[in-house]
């Protein structure tokens, strides 16, 4: 990591997968512990009739935790860079009737309590667009935003309120 702001996401992938191994790694510790314990107790000889013997439950143990170590070592092998697998926020499209020079319309779908469907626009004005790059990054730039369904951006000075 250095000290980039694209670490941050790359970070919080890094913590999710940490959090995912060692959930995986308690599971299967119960999992082995819940059957290797009462064997190993002789709960089931009255039963079954099943016995180990204590230099098998040794082996058996130091593999668990063979196994533990080695899908903790896994982690080594994550990417932490690579967003392929985030997941992607499913956007709505809403279609708006203004658009103005260097303002953008937002179109915010809100429910009541009653479950009646509300717009809300806003307009906001932004200084500083001179071309069509400019408008294309301030939309997905607001599109993103969980908030927002659509934005409609424009530089052109004739559109001016």
């Amino acid at each position: 990591m250095k000290s980039r702001l694209s670490d941050v996401p790359a970070a919080i992938r890094m913590s999710r997968a940490t959090l995912r191994n060692i959930h995986e790694n308690l599971f299967w510790a119960f999992f082995y512990n819940a059957i290797g314990i009462p064997l190993a107790a002789g709960i089931w000889i009255p039963v079954f009739g099943w016995k180990l013997n204590p230099m098998f439950g040794a082996a058996a143990m130091s593999l668990s935790s063979f196994c533990v170590v080695t899908n903790a070592l896994r982690l080594n092998l994550f990417k932490m860079h690579d967003a392929s697998k985030d997941r992607k926020r499913k956007m709505k499209k809403v279609e708006t009737a203004e658009n103005t020079v260097s303002d953008i319309v937002l179109a915010d779908k809100n429910e009541s309590e009653n479950k009646e469907e509300t717009k809300m626009t806003k307009t906001m004005k932004i200084e500083g667009m001179m071309c069509g790059h400019c408008e294309a990054a301030v939309k997905k730039a607001l599109e993103a935003l969980e908030q927002v369904d659509t934005a409609e951006v424009s530089h052109e000075p004739e559109q001016q309120l």
